[in-house]
């Protein structure tokens, strides 16, 4: 098996280059495995979804659903952190794709990365006008994340320990 670092490395080294360069026959077998790594998920065989989502964004860097669903599966498998880092780099190809905006919010909550959460939270809002309840619920749980995060504040005695060095 591949190691994590070296998969990444190589992404951002196609990426760029490549990601217009994609014949339509790579394209196609992507977008397959992608819908086969959907129902993967979807019968909780995540390592044969992870499998297949490799396979996928080799043979299209460019596939933003794929970095996507990868981010879903990483943090299915324990890996919240790369799973945002997954769903961010498929929001880079596709910054309006709904799916990854609401991934990116709740991965980002989860993780009390405020900043990200609120961006990707803003960014929904912006692509969903009308009767969205689903970005209320997104809010509602950053909300909840910022609540958590302004309990983790350092006691006024630890502050005046610090304060005083």
């Amino acid at each position: 098996m591949v190691p994590k670092t070296l998969i990444s490395f190589l992404f951002l080294l196609v990426l760029p280059g490549t990601a217009l360069a994609v014949s339509d026959a790579y394209q196609s077998l992507s977008m397959d495995l992608v819908v086969k790594a959907e129902d993967d998920i979807s019968a909780a065989r995540n390592a044969e979804a992870n499998e297949r989502l490799d396979l996928a964004l080799v043979a299209d860097p460019g596939n933003a659903r794929a970095f996507v669903l990868k981010g879903q599966v990483q943090h299915l498998l324990g890996d919240t952190s790369e799973g945002l880092r997954l769903v961010s780099i498929g929001l880079q190809i596709d910054p309006i794709m709904r799916e990854g905006l609401v991934l990116q919010t709740r991965l980002a909550s989860e993780l009390g990365n405020l900043i990200v959460a609120e961006a990707a939270l803003e960014r929904f809002r912006q692509i969903c006008k009308t009767n969205c309840s689903e970005a209320d619920q997104l809010g509602a749980l950053v909300e909840t994340a910022r609540g958590a995060d302004d309990g983790d504040t350092p006691s006024d005695s630890a502050s005046a320990t610090i304060d005083g060095e």
